[in-house]
């Protein structure tokens, strides 16, 4: 993920490094996007908000944007060198800074708009998270920290504002599970990492459910079951694909172990 290696493993270093060209070709698609849904919730708000206020934290994205697509065009050629720690740090911190500005509209607008207003902003929160999904298909960390960022703006909102408690507390929770338990703690240690690991991605019904409902009825652990049944051998046979490059991380997945 990290792009970075001992010096003696510089073929490793450079197929982490492949990812971050990708970047420089979506460059113009991620500063488009990022534009046209900053304008979008600048015209929701301004009247709301003030026109101070909204020109700050559009100028605030104009600035990160700016750096970002200088600092990401720095690395076209990252797949055919290694990467130094600067350049990472750089990336990687845009990118953080990038969520932090979505994060403070997420958290504070929607106070000074009403819930149709909210609404539209978590369809662009949805659209934000998504698009770094699909458009970064090798994620760099800083991409994975924006839509983290991005992620508990969410919650910490829905939870200022006494919306779904027990929900925002199970989602929480999730990703908790999965970015410290399953990702920090399990992955490099056991075999049985995505057995374990496997109950942050089967939560989501859980809290889909809960969320329209208010209720988690046996329907819904019921779907739980099935995907946490299903995630390990699905893992498995994706990795059955990469089973040299587990190998060369030291990651111990099944196929590895």
């Amino acid at each position: 993920m990290l792009g970075l290696s001992d010096k003696g493993d510089f073929d490793w270093a450079r197929l982490r490094g492949m990812q971050y060209p990708a970047l420089a070709k979506l460059v113009f698609y991620r500063v488009f996007s990022q534009a046209i849904l900053a304008l979008f919730v600048a015209q929701i708000y301004i009247a709301k908000v003030g026109l101070l206020a909204i020109a700050c934290w559009f100028a605030a994205q104009a600035a990160i944007q700016w750096r970002g697509t200088k600092i990401d065009l720095s690395l076209a050629d990252a797949d055919r060198r290694r990467i130094t720690r600067t350049e990472f740090h750089r990336q990687a911190s845009t990118a953080m800074l990038s969520g932090l500005v979505w994060g403070v509209a997420i958290v504070v607008f929607p106070f000074f708009g009403t819930p149709g207003d909210l609404m539209a902003l978590l369809i662009v929160v949805a659209i934000l998270v998504s698009g770094s999904v699909f458009l970064y298909t090798a994620v760099p960390f800083g991409i994975v920290c924006f839509i983290g960022i991005v992620g508990v703006a969410t919650v910490l909102h829905l939870a200022l504002v006494g919306m779904w408690y027990g929900v925002v507390a199970v989602l929480l929770l999730t990703i908790v599970y999965y970015a410290v338990f399953y990702t920090l703690m399990l992955k490099r240690r056991t075999p049985q990492n995505i057995v374990i690991g496997g109950a942050a991605g089967a939560f989501p019904p859980v809290i889909g459910w809960a969320a329209a409902t208010g209720e988690a009825p046996w329907q819904a652990w019921l779907l739980f079951l099935i995907i946490f049944l299903w995630t390990p051998p699905h893992s498995w046979a994706l990795a059955l694909y990469s089973t040299g490059d587990y190998a060369k991380a030291g990651i111990p997945m099944m196929p590895v172990a």
